[in-house]
């Protein structure tokens, strides 16, 4: 700091004085020659050269302080590295465990409506909504789940919301059988599907089809949540937080070797494919 204050002090009175000095050579200002290399103007000059001398020490000094800041911030983002992995974890495994309260309260008010009209449908929507919350709510280890438990949940999922919607909605699911016990995050799955009701199918007259495909390529699996609902340009939603989770999740279970992809369906709709390892 000490030499490059001496610097930037010296450089400015040197450059200045040598400035001026052929400036009044050129010109031939003999008057203004004598103003400025006069006792008076010799201060001024370095005057104004310690004034951008203390300019440039300032700047530099705060150019200095911003580079240890991020230096010691780095140093600290890659000390808590593993602590925030925790806590993502934690926080993720949480949210996979949530039932949308409205989709619970519907599914009860539908049950109980239709226990007087219709006591069979209203046994198997109840039916349907124990499958489901006996696999979306918390459970006591810490195993992942499998593409065969997961599809199962979404089918008891979209099985109550059948009962509810009708004809409405219809269902097309394909699954290997060597797919079945390919591990998947829980829930993963079913926030694809419920974001293809919510945002695709549900708010379209005459509502859809929903599929949902798992295929095997090679040494890896991927299964498509698909609709030929109202697709991005209509609905104004279904891309933000949940399938912002699903991204997270993917890339703290799996690293760089699983992926998801959203995609415009054909001939509309909206297609979501999770891609990960065979082996998990």
């Amino acid at each position: 700091f000490a030499q490059r204050a001496v610097f930037f002090s010296a450089l400015p009175i040197v450059g200045v004085i040598v400035g001026y000095w052929i400036a009044f050579e050129i010109l031939d200002w003999e008057r203004a020659r004598r103003a400025v290399f006069s006792p008076a103007g010799i201060v001024g000059v370095v005057a104004l050269s310690i004034l951008i001398s203390s300019i440039l020490a300032v700047i530099l000094s705060a150019r200095e302080k911003a580079a240890r800041a991020q230096a010691a911030y780095e140093a600290e983002r890659a000390r808590v590295a593993t602590a925030e992995r925790a806590t993502a974890l934690a926080q993720l495994k949480a949210l996979e465990a949530q039932v949308e309260p409205h989709f619970l309260y519907n599914t009860l008010a539908s049950a109980q409506v239709l226990t007087r009209s219709d006591p069979a449908r209203a046994d198997r929507m109840l039916g349907h909504l124990i499958a489901f919350l006996r696999h979306s709510l918390p459970r006591a280890d810490d195993a992942i789940s499998t593409v065969g438990a997961e599809i199962a949940c979404a089918r008891a999922y979209l099985e109550i919301l059948q009962v509810r919607l009708g004809e409405r909605l219809k269902v097309q699911v394909e699954l290997p059988s060597d797919l079945t016990g390919v591990p998947l995050p829980a829930m993963m799955l079913q926030t694809l599907v419920e974001n293809a009701v919510k945002h695709g199918l549900e708010p379209q007259p005459g509502g859809g089809t929903l599929w949902i495909l798992a295929r095997g390529e090679g040494e890896r699996v991927t299964v498509t949540v698909a609709d030929d609902g109202r697709g991005f340009s209509e609905s104004g939603g279904g891309t933000g937080i949940g399938l912002a989770n699903v991204r997270e999740r993917l890339r703290l279970a799996y690293g760089e070797t699983a992926s998801f992809a959203i995609a415009t369906n054909f001939p509309k709709g909206v297609a979501a494919t999770i891609t990960v390892p065979r082996a998990g």
